[in-house]
């Protein structure tokens, strides 16, 4: 027969329960889980990243500096 030790107080000595841990401790990582997977629909669901490296600029026709025709005056200067 097995019987459990406790203390006056009718917890068992050394600490606290093993189960209450291991469930504090599932509840956690499920709701860490969670957490992370909301955050990946919400970044998902954002569409494209506009000028972090990833996607090409503007469609339309492009004119660099150089080529461009030099702003004059009103004097044509």
């Amino acid at each position: 027969m097995h019987t459990v030790r406790t203390s006056p107080n009718g917890r068992r000595p050394g600490g606290p329960d093993r189960r209450l841990l291991r469930q504090r401790l599932t509840v956690f990582v499920v709701v860490t889980l969670l957490v992370a997977l909301g955050i990946a629909a919400a970044q998902g669901c954002q569409g494209p990243a506009n000028g972090l490296g990833g996607a090409p600029g503007p469609t339309g026709p492009s004119v660099s500096a150089a080529a461009a025709p030099a702003e004059t005056g009103p004097d044509g200067r």
